[in-house]
């Protein structure tokens, strides 16, 4: 049985639909249950039916299960949330990290990292974008990982995917900015690592994409989120 819907008196994002990837666990259901708490409709996904966060979340939860490495699969997930009126907030959380030495590491596992965790935003955008503009108004929210930055072995195809991830949200930014949409990439870079962390970082993870998605924040938190983690030139 599903739970009551979430109710928060911080109604930040009442009357948005946001879609959160990876949703079945970890970062992607603390994103789902705080974006749920302050009333959007979410659309929860994840390999398998996120049926745990759906729970949690009550009647504002839709639940698809969905690999976000195939292109039919998000071709479906576009034509099946169309009766909530369209995306407005989509949250590409799924990722893939196996650990494997350079030595060890196959085309097979570079090509599935790569897959999750970059082709996906690329996905999701030519999918959700289109709508995006009609309504001008939307959000794309790209999860990466100070992993960048560390001296860790046997994760240079994570790494480079969640690189991948920046350079991506920043040239769909510069290209949606070029036609004065509202239909904003925001730059969003988790300074965390992936993996399962304790339950305090999930209270430090959350915010950051509440406030990216909140439409009078919008400028302000590029601004903050450049300069934090020094991605402005």
């Amino acid at each position: 049985m599903k739970s009551k819907t979430m109710k928060s008196s911080i109604r930040t994002h009442e009357g948005r639909v946001a879609l959160v990837t990876g949703a079945a666990k970890g970062i992607g259901q603390a994103i789902a249950l705080a974006l749920a708490e302050r009333g959007a409709q979410i659309i929860v996904t994840d390999i398998e039916l996120p049926g745990e966060t759906a729970d949690k979340i009550g009647s504002t939860a839709h639940t698809f299960q969905h690999d976000v490495t195939k292109e039919e699969d998000w071709k479906k997930l576009f034509t099946k949330t169309q009766y909530l009126g369209g995306v407005d907030i989509v949250v590409n959380n799924a990722g893939y990290f196996p650990n494997r030495p350079i030595d060890e590491l196959d085309l097979t596992t570079w090509r599935k990292t790569m897959a999750t965790n970059l082709d996906s935003h690329f996905l999701s955008v030519k999918y959700f974008l289109p709508a995006m503009r009609m309504k001008k108004w939307g959000r794309f929210i790209g999860i990466s990982s100070n992993m960048v930055g560390l001296a860790i072995t046997g994760m240079s195809h994570y790494i480079t995917s969640k690189m991948g991830i920046i350079g991506f949200m920043r040239g769909l930014a510069n290209d949606v900015a070029k036609v004065r949409d509202r239909a904003l990439a925001r730059l969003q870079h988790v300074d965390a690592l992936d993996g399962v962390p304790q339950p305090p970082f999930f209270s430090e993870v959350q915010p950051i994409p509440l406030f990216v998605a909140l439409n009078e924040h919008a400028e302000e938190a590029e601004e903050k989120l450049q300069v934090l983690f020094g991605l402005r030139q």
